[in-house]
């Protein structure tokens, strides 16, 4: 862990980003299992923010919709004056696949700091993130 403080969770508020995703299929019928790696660079108003993270997701394939849950471990890296905190803990969410001419996803995470708050989120630690994209490759 870094020292200073950087740009929280709760600095981002609704900010973009823009990031990339890697999977890895098997190919199983019916069932859709993928390890991911991913990245997202934030622009945030003032420092910056940048997550990234490996997991698993899980869902059914079916002819135009895949429903799927997916869940992992990420890094959480802010800076700002010179300083840099980096952060880690659970993402968990959902998401759907549609299988159009050009397949898209939309999806909404909770990026869970390193601690798991019991009971109402602490959304200043507790980053809930949409995400939707364009699928490339097979």
């Amino acid at each position: 862990m870094g020292s200073g403080t950087g740009t929280t969770v709760a600095d981002l508020d609704a900010t973009y980003g823009l990031g990339g995703r890697v999977t890895f299929s098997p190919p199983i019928p019916v069932l859709s299992l993928a390890l991911v790696g991913q990245g997202v660079y934030y622009f945030p108003e003032n420092g910056d923010y940048m997550s990234y993270g490996i997991g698993a997701k899980f869902g059914l394939s079916l002819p135009v919709i895949n429903p799927y849950v997916i869940g992992g471990w990420q890094w959480r890296r802010s800076g700002g004056g010179g300083s840099t905190v980096t952060e880690n803990g659970i993402t968990a969410g959902a998401g759907i696949q549609l299988g159009l001419a050009i397949p898209i996803f939309v999806e909404g995470t909770f990026e869970i700091g390193e601690d798991i708050p019991t009971g109402v989120p602490d959304y200043d630690n507790t980053a809930l993130v949409i995400q939707a994209g364009v699928m490339f490759g097979g």
